[in-house]
């Protein structure tokens, strides 16, 4: 499922790096974008709404990278409302 089909009001306005594939899902609360990793591991990007009013959570940042490994525990994750963080974050790995 494509974040268009899931959230149909939802413009994505940011530029989803290389190598990520649209995992988003309709029972999630935004869109994600997921990439694999060597050795098994996954980094998440999720995507909010740039309007605050259109989000289920909107006292959250509207970004959030996630680092999980193999075995499905999360490794380090990255709450933020700047985007360049994001792929500073993303960058590392």
């Amino acid at each position: 499922m494509s974040y268009q089909t899931a959230f149909p009001d939802f413009t994505l306005d940011v530029t989803i790096p290389d190598g990520f594939r649209d995992d988003s899902y309709r029972n999630d609360t935004m869109p994600r974008f997921t990439k694999e990793l060597p050795h098994g591991q996954t980094l998440t990007i999720w995507v909010d709404y740039a309007d605050r009013s259109l989000s289920e959570y909107p006292e959250e940042p509207r970004f959030l990278a996630e680092l999980m490994s193999f075995d499905g525990e999360y490794v380090e994750t990255l709450p933020t409302d700047n985007w360049q963080a994001i792929l500073d974050f993303i960058a590392e790995y």
